[in-house]
């Protein structure tokens, strides 16, 4: 069963509600419910590798990073998705160790100084999940956008120093990027691990009723968006 994590796990969860939408967008506390919601798709979890690779000095991270000098070739992170923040100075950019991640992690070292991480997708994803932990960061604020209607926010709270899982699922195909940023309070700005998306040039297969009987009692909790004759065949 969906987990309460709707309602506590999202500080923030009201803004998630907006009218110019036409379907909903669900998330999900724990990763066995979010792999039943989203069945035989194809997934690319990024790990950001076992090691430490710092500082990433071009503010962008994807398949096609090429900074040898710190261990970053083309190659060493999953096509699909780029990272990227504003370039700045010091360890502004890095994947790092330790934080109670399991290996490498990809954070920013930005006391005093909020910093945002665009997460932006090759094409339009219909989820995406990741680990984090309160260890070194309270709470990270998440806006995600889509190929059409307005953004949604939330506010993403871990709890234990232990990793938790937050993921996601739109009931089409249209996320295109989102962003997570902290306060400048933070010791991290953001933090994050095993970041989990479609695999790239995968196409989903449906599964019957499951994501439609658990969309369907949350619709009035996330909003609308946009409808279309196509969304049933995406699940």
């Amino acid at each position: 069963m969906l987990k309460k994590f709707l309602l506590t796990g999202l500080v923030a969860l009201p803004a998630l509600i907006s009218t110019a939408h036409a379907g909903a967008i669900t998330s999900y506390a724990d990763l066995p419910t979010f792999n039943a919601a989203i069945g035989s798709a194809a997934v690319t979890v990024e790990d950001f590798t076992p090691n430490f690779h710092g500082p990433i000095s071009t503010g962008i991270l994807n398949s096609s990073t090429n900074l040898s000098g710190i261990g970053i070739v083309p190659g060493t992170i999953m096509p699909g998705v780029t990272y990227s923040t504003p370039v700045g100075t010091g360890f502004f950019f890095n994947i790092d160790l330790g934080a109670n991640f399991d290996g490498g992690f990809l954070d920013t070292l930005s006391t005093g100084r909020s910093r945002v991480l665009t997460i932006t997708f090759d094409s339009p994803a219909k989820f995406f999940g990741f680990d984090t932990n309160d260890t070194h960061i309270s709470s990270m604020f998440m806006t995600v956008n889509f190929s059409l209607g307005t953004p949604i926010s939330a506010t993403i709270t871990p709890t234990t120093s232990v990793n938790e899982f937050f993921g996601f699922v739109s009931n089409t195909t249209d996320i295109t990027s989102l962003t997570l940023s902290g306060s400048s309070s933070e010791f991290f700005s953001f933090a994050l691990d095993n970041f989990r998306f479609p695999q790239a040039g995968a196409v989903a297969v449906p599964v019957p009723g499951t994501l439609l009987l658990l969309g369907a009692g949350l619709a009035a909790l996330f909003g609308s968006r946009r409808r279309s004759s196509g969304d049933s065949a995406q699940r």
